[in-house]
């Protein structure tokens, strides 16, 4: 889940929370993610708004990029969360 380039590892976690959405290693690399570039976290919030209420377990990793600069990533975890639901 750790990968220089960080899009090899943020894709193996995307897969991995999908399997099991608990998955402290996955977990922990959306939230590494989430405070990389604009395009990595606009990933990190589809991702998880795809991944729908089984991503319950990211909300605290998007709540924060609600407040981000990047307007995309914002929306993108405003999505997500709705997705998540309540």
């Amino acid at each position: 889940l750790e990968d220089r380039d960080g899009l090899l590892g943020l894709s193996a976690s995307i897969a991995l929370v999908r399997i099991e959405p608990t998955n402290v290693a996955a977990i922990k690399a959306f939230a590494n993610a989430a405070r990389g570039n604009d395009a990595d976290r606009k990933l990190v919030a589809e991702s998880a708004g795809e991944i729908g209420p089984r991503a319950s377990t990211l909300v605290p990793v998007l709540i924060p990029l609600l407040r981000a600069q990047d307007p995309n990533v914002r929306s993108q975890a405003a999505l997500a969360l709705g997705n998540i639901g309540p």
